[in-house]
């Protein structure tokens, strides 16, 4: 196996967690309308989740793939 094959896995994995993270999130969210203090869990692991999903675009495509293809 070669490591562009490798590293491109890991980018779809990397992706299906933080879509899995977001859909939990999500899910809590909803769960926790009427409990303040749950409410208030959840969206700190959904805000959390986010910050992973942007960094993992920013730093991914837009640094690194932007420096590779002005090579």
């Amino acid at each position: 196996m070669n490591v562009q094959k490798w590293m491109y896995e890991l980018m779809i994995l990397i992706e299906g967690s933080i879509a899995l993270c977001c859909l939990t999130s999500a899910l809590l969210l909803a769960r926790s309308l009427n409990n303040k203090k749950l409410f208030v869990h959840a969206r700190s692991f959904a805000l959390i989740s986010l910050f992973f999903g942007f960094s993992y675009f920013f730093i991914g495509f837009l640094i690194i793939g932007g420096e590779w293809f002005c090579m």
